[in-house]
């Protein structure tokens, strides 16, 4: 047994500090930027289609940073670009990015293409705003720095040209499709391999297809944030090679059965996505999450990914109260806020789900979900049946009344109690 003592004036508060912030993918459920990828299956488990999906997909909802929808480009390392038509039907993939050779020489001017259209967009933000400016001005010359004219002056005083990208640097998408026996995954000093760890700063979600994980080198597989894993013929090579990467998650038992019912349909692939909270790691494709437990929140569609990260609460009312007050519940206010926070916090025997309290003996309780006010609400009726999954998988006999049949969605943080 271990025993633990804190150690007076230390403790394990991380150090404050300003985040860094990336375009992210309008839908929640779509894996996060920036990302290194790895698709694993054998020839034709259906790598390149799935990909080209989320890809699609990903046109389709839209990236966004600091509200503003930002440009997406796909770039395609593939020898069988010609031969596979799958790609075409993705407009953010023109014909010039398409490159059918793998060579650190092209590798290199692929970055370097990055970069420069990089530097060109924050360049045309940058005097976009000032020109927006200028032209309110009364009196500019008054009004301008030095540095600030000496811009306006390469600008020729009239509104900057639009780069490829003018709504900020792009999203890029670096596909690696069928480069197996090409020099990608050399050992020794890589490019490719340095790109993939450096994949954030340069703004690129790298997606790389192969047959075999063990030809992949170990620091990618290590930095991996991304799996989908198609169906093998043989099974021994799945427990071999990529249980490795999530054993710190799973047993090997429960990786297998995740594996086998993710991957029993046709085309059909395990999705690990590290990016996602715990429990939305494991998913089906991309349409179906994953519980051992039997508890899956894609059952209830209506329900997006950030309900799963609200707490659930207790909205009090005294017996003296209105019976009927119990089919409409509020979001507390004033003394009743406070009264319902200190019967929180002097809970003597609480409910052990991490975001439930239990009331004291002269109140009773109400679960009602926690949820930012939303046009696309669920169903009160949904939220019921999801708050009665969770008290019941949560509390065995604690006094804890079931839920209303028709809670009503209310906004009350738990931060607020």
């Amino acid at each position: 047994m271990v025993a633990a003592h804190r150690i007076p004036g230390w403790d394990d508060k991380p150090v404050p500090h300003k985040a860094n912030k990336y375009p992210q993918p309008r839908d929640p459920d779509a894996p996060r930027n920036f990302s290194l990828s790895l698709w694993i299956g054998s020839r034709g488990s259906g790598k390149t289609m799935k990909a080209a999906m989320l890809l699609k997909k990903l046109e389709q909802t839209g990236v966004t940073f600091e509200g503003r929808t930002v440009d997406q480009r796909i770039i395609l390392l593939s020898p069988t670009a010609d031969a596979n038509p799958v790609f075409t039907v993705l407009k953010n993939l023109a014909p010039e990015d398409v490159h059918p050779e793998f060579t650190e020489g092209k590798l290199k001017e692929i970055v370097e293409d990055i970069e420069h259209e990089k530097e060109e967009s924050l360049l045309y933000q940058r005097r976009l705003k000032l020109w927006k400016r200028v032209i309110r001005m009364k009196d500019p010359d008054s009004m301008l720095t030095p540095e600030e004219v000496n811009e306006l002056k390469a600008m020729n005083w009239d509104a900057p040209k639009k780069p490829k990208f003018p709504n900020g640097p792009a999203v890029n998408h670096l596909v690696c499709d069928d480069l197996v026996g090409s020099s990608i995954f050399k050992q020794g000093r890589n490019p490719f391999v340095t790109l993939c760890l450096k994949n954030r700063h340069l703004g690129i979600n790298v997606m790389i297809m192969t047959q075999s994980l063990r030809c992949v080198n170990k620091a990618i597989r290590l930095n991996a944030s991304l799996l989908v894993v198609f169906r093998y013929g043989n099974v021994k090579t799945v427990e071999d090679d990529i249980y490795e990467e999530v054993s710190g998650r799973l047993t090997p038992e429960q990786f297998m059965e995740l594996y086998e019912h993710a991957t029993q349909d046709p085309h059909s692939a395990l999705v690990i996505d590290f990016s996602q909270p715990r429990d939305r790691v494991f998913k089906q494709n991309f349409d179906h999450v994953l519980r051992l437990d039997g508890k899956n929140t894609a059952d209830y569609p209506h329900i997006p990914r950030y309900l799963s990260e609200q707490a659930v609460c207790y909205n009090y009312r005294h017996p003296d109260d209105d019976p009927d007050s119990s089919k409409n519940p509020k979001p507390l206010t004033g003394s009743r806020k406070r009264a319902a926070k200190r019967s929180s916090q002097n809970a003597a025997d609480p409910v052990p789900h991490k975001f439930a309290r239990k009331a004291p003996e002269d109140y009773i309780v109400n679960a009602v979900a926690v949820y930012d006010s939303r046009e696309d609400a669920p169903p009160a009726t949904v939220i019921s049946s999801l708050i009665s999954s969770l008290v019941e998988s949560n509390e065995d006999d604690a006094g804890v009344p079931e839920p209303l049949t028709d809670p009503a969605v209310g906004e009350l943080k738990l931060s607020e109690l």
